[in-house]
């Protein structure tokens, strides 16, 4: 009976670190956020453009099939934080993935919104893909809740958030 204590303080551990995470996902260098629902035009004509200007990432690629939709931008470069001293310089991208909400010609037009931030730090001439620094996934948080408000605000608004 004692071995079942330790496995219940394991699953404990586990399931408390997975609730903390507040939506964030994370896996060796890649961060994953869930941001909710957008109009599918949302995503196609505004998102890119205020991106591309409020974080300053360049547009590299975007997609759209019948339903899916997909962004993503160039790497962009910067200087390593206080907690990432062991890289010689960061680079991070962002990929926005939209997927249709349900079936049906009106369920098609909303669509589920993930963001998923590749981050890299170069040692020497080679980039890794690492987990991110605490600084780096604060960093990470703040667009991620940045861009999860502006598309709750679009919902709410027929104007819209841009």
């Amino acid at each position: 009976m004692r071995t079942t204590g330790w496995r219940w303080a394991v699953l404990a551990i586990l399931l408390g670190g997975c609730a903390a995470s507040n939506g964030l996902k994370e896996e060796a260098g890649t961060l994953r956020y869930d941001l909710g629902v957008a109009d599918k035009l949302l995503v196609q004509n505004d998102l890119p453009r205020w991106i591309s200007e409020r974080f300053q990432y360049q547009i590299y690629r975007f997609d759209q099939s019948m339903d899916d939709l997909y962004l993503e931008t160039m790497w962009k470069t910067r200087l390593p934080l206080a907690d990432e001293v062991q890289a010689d310089e960061v680079r991070t991208r962002l990929i926005v993935r939209g997927r249709p909400r349900g079936k049906g010609s009106s369920a098609t037009e909303l669509h589920v919104i993930t963001l998923e931030v590749q981050y890299q730090i170069r040692q020497g001439a080679q980039w890794l893909s690492v987990a991110p620094s605490p600084q780096a996934v604060h960093q990470i948080r703040l667009i991620a809740n940045d861009i999860k408000d502006r598309i709750a605000t679009a919902l709410r608004s027929p104007s819209g958030p841009w």
